[in-house]
């Protein structure tokens, strides 16, 4: 672990290494380089409040790479859209209708036009 306190490194002029970032932290405790004076004495506070926390954060760390290739191994089905429309005979399409997953509430045009093969929609009984 760094004995000596990187200097600042400002991404956007939001960066402050006063105080305590959750991501940094995690790094701290995984032995990493990317943290900062108090982003280690967190880290400590907390290994000092809960001791058995680095076996907790390491079988965090197996869960998630179990879930990941777990969710890789799984078989997929993509429909096009004809297809996904279908499972909507009878319910009430509610606007916009089956569009691709991007469109479907979108925040901007940028992310509405962003690329996909996935569809959704939802219905209801009318």
């Amino acid at each position: 672990m760094p004995e000596a306190d990187q200097k600042p490194r400002p991404l956007n002029g939001d960066l402050d290494t006063t105080v305590a970032c959750p991501a940094r932290v995690n790094n701290y405790w995984h032995g990493g380089k990317d943290n900062f004076a108090r982003d280690r004495e967190a880290a400590e506070q907390a290994l000092e409040a809960f001791p058995e926390l680095p076996v907790a954060v390491r079988a965090g760390v197996r869960f998630r790479a179990e879930v990941v290739t777990m969710l890789v191994a799984q078989k997929r089905t993509y429909r096009n859209q004809a297809e996904v429309t279908a499972f909507f005979d009878g319910p009430q399409r509610v606007p916009p209708g089956v569009v691709p997953v991007p469109r479907w509430r979108a925040d901007s045009d940028t992310e509405a036009r962003a690329p996909t093969m996935a569809w959704c929609g939802v219905g209801r009984k009318p």
